[in-house]
């Protein structure tokens, strides 16, 4: 906060909401229509993997995390938590991708599936 909220003037209330929020935030609050619950809602999704032949899907996928983080957790619920994360591809329309990457960074539609298997020369025991 600016240091002219510390003289004993008064601050019109309206002149520290702005000084605080974005004008987005200031028309959210002022509607009052979206909670800090909804909002955080628009930052997840839903992704659909398919891990070696298998469907599963992977619920409240946090938009800006890395998509490593699903991957590990479409693994996890396939049974398939045995080997490194480096022994899977990861691949979405034929694409091999950089699961570093934010889950934002590859806008997913809706009724995207992401293909999850060992890489080649990797089926067998270790």
């Amino acid at each position: 906060m600016s240091n002219k909220y510390l003289s004993r003037k008064k601050i019109p209330l309206d002149d520290i909401i702005r000084d605080v929020f974005t004008d987005k935030e200031i028309g959210v609050l002022a509607k009052g229509s979206i909670t800090m619950k909804e909002e955080k809602k628009e930052n997840q999704i839903s992704l659909t993997f398919i891990v070696n032949g298998k469907e599963t899907k992977v619920e409240k996928v946090n938009l800006h995390q890395p998509l490593k983080v699903p991957v590990e957790k479409a693994l996890d619920q396939t049974g398939n938590t045995g080997r490194p994360l480096s022994d899977w591809q990861v691949k979405w329309n034929d694409n091999e991708l950089d699961i570093t990457k934010k889950v934002e960074d590859f806008n997913f539609p809706s009724d995207a599936k992401i293909f999850i298997s060992l890489r080649a020369g990797q089926g067998g025991e270790k």
